[in-house]
């Protein structure tokens, strides 16, 4: 009885060893590399036994959660020994200690395989790229935009980024371009580029974005691709009193003068600028209809051009129109204000405002022409005015300068007489006047002193001599500058 039981014990042994043979050989998990650079991929062999069940049938969703998967590799049968493969391209998507999850394959567990990703480096200077990722909002509302940003860092100077095209059910996925900053000079600084996508959503619900490699050239040659993990977005339906030609973002008018002139039958041109925050083009609202044609004011239709620019840090879209509009009437016209509205997708609400629209003078042709000959006359007329106060300005300082010349030298009683003239006549007075009535003339803080006039009288009307004191002319050529600010600076000096 004790020998079967061992003989038993014996035969499970020995068929538990085999199963465990078999199993090993049945199915087995190897990588290329247990250490990769962000940015880089490897392989990922699966081998199992027998053409059946295919290698293809297991669950790769834990695995996705890390690595980005390159399936398109066929699954190999070898008739000889029986083993059929397949080689999975894997490119991390962070950098960190990751695992190959243990897959499950034909009532059978591989085991798991520590992988290291380190960072990304330019191989020509040895120099690490810095990347960094981020999604605006993972919760967004539908037809709100979904920004997914790459910024890399890097010291390649001529860097290209590729960012390729991608389509997906239910939502509208724009690719960005690139942007570029260098915060410093020298070609050893350290450059920035930002890309990605910016998604609308289309449909309310759960979605699952997956994107393709942000890919890094360097010298016409490849590098890196850059995978983001798949991103879940909750899109929230908007409300149910949000009309679908509301559009879902922030949009603003601008106009170029709202105040205008206009002659009655003139064909003008009327800008108006529709700009959208996050949102399409496609998805602008028409004003058109807000620019009806009444008694007062015909209105043609406009002639509209449309932008888009995918800029890294979002899409900005416009439309510009031009309005061809004749005035009928003449007087003021004021047409009705533009009314906007956009679903805010921060407060979640509805808003609305009102911008102001043209409002405008119409005149005649006849009444047009008549004000501009009023205009040309009182323009002529001003001119004259300017003209002939230059003029006698002109010939003031001119006399002025003609008496302050003889008064600046010594001179005779004769040269006295002739810069008293001058001097009286530069202000408008007769040349014929005497020295008295010249200092009557004189306002009353400038007359000279009574010694000073004393001596003149003297010199004019008793002792009458060929040469006249200094003293004498320096208080007649202080009395004349003080009349004049400009000849009293230029002059400042004769006075001391």
């Amino acid at each position: 009885m004790v020998t079967r039981l061992l003989y038993l014990a014996l035969i499970s042994n020995m068929f538990l060893f085999a199963s465990n043979l078999y199993a090993e050989i049945n199915f087995s998990v190897n990588v290329s590399t247990h250490k990769v650079e962000l940015g880089k991929t490897f392989t990922l062999t699966l081998t199992a036994q027998n053409e059946l069940p295919k290698l293809n049938n297991i669950d790769l969703n834990q695995l996705a959660l890390h690595f980005h998967i390159n399936t398109t590799a066929n699954i190999e049968y070898n008739e000889q020994t029986r083993l059929q493969s397949w080689k999975l391209r894997l490119t991390p998507y962070n950098k960190g200690l990751h695992k190959i999850p243990s897959l499950y394959f034909n009532s059978m567990h591989s085991e798991a395989l520590p992988i290291t990703v380190t960072e990304a480096i330019d191989k020509k200077t040895g120099t690490p790229i810095n990347l960094e990722t981020q999604v605006s909002t993972h919760t967004p509302w539908v037809r709100e935009q979904v920004l997914i940003n790459f910024h890399l860092q890097t010291n390649i100077e001529r860097a290209q980024i590729k960012v390729a095209e991608t389509k997906l059910d239910n939502t509208v996925i724009q690719r960005l371009d690139v942007g570029y900053d260098n915060l410093a000079t020298t070609p050893s600084t350290t450059h920035y580029y930002q890309t990605g996508w910016a998604i609308f959503p289309l449909a309310s619900g759960n979605i699952k974005i997956t994107l393709p490699p942000v890919e890094l050239i360097r010298d016409g040659v490849t590098t890196h691709r850059f995978y983001h993990a798949p991103i879940d977005l909750i899109v929230r339906a908007l409300p149910l009193y949000i009309p679908s030609t509301i559009p879902v973002g922030l949009i603003e008018l601008s106009i170029d003068s709202t105040t205008k002139y206009f002659i009655n039958e003139n064909l003008y041109e009327y800008k108006i600028i529709l700009t959208g925050k996050n949102i399409l083009a496609d998805n602008l609202p028409d004003i058109s209809n807000q620019m009806a044609s009444d008694k007062s004011i015909r209105i043609y239709p406009a002639n509209t051009r449309t932008n888009q620019n995918n800029a890294h840090n979002g899409i900005i879209s416009n439309i510009e129109y031009v309005f061809p509009v004749k005035a009928l009437r003449q007087g003021t016209i004021n047409l009705a204000d533009i009314k906007l509205s956009y679903f805010d997708t921060t407060s979640g609400t509805l808003k609305t405002y009102q911008h102001p629209n043209l409002s405008l003078l119409s005149v005649n042709k006849w009444l047009s022409w008549l004000l501009t000959v009023i205009i040309i006359i009182l323009l002529a007329m001003i001119s004259k005015l300017i003209i002939n106060r230059a003029i006698r300005y002109y010939k003031k300082m001119r006399t002025y300068l003609q008496a302050i010349k003889i008064l600046r030298q010594s001179c005779t009683l004769e040269q006295l007489k002739i810069s008293l003239a001058l001097l009286s006549s530069a202000e408008g007075h007769s040349m014929n006047i005497t020295p008295r009535s010249w200092f009557n003339t004189v306002p009353r803080k400038n007359q000279p002193m009574n010694d000073i006039t004393e001596e003149i009288n003297k010199l004019f009307y008793r002792n009458r001599k060929d040469t006249v004191a200094e003293k004498i002319t320096k208080s007649i050529l202080s009395i004349a500058l003080s009349n004049q600010p400009f000849l009293r600076w230029l002059y400042r000096k004769a006075l001391i």
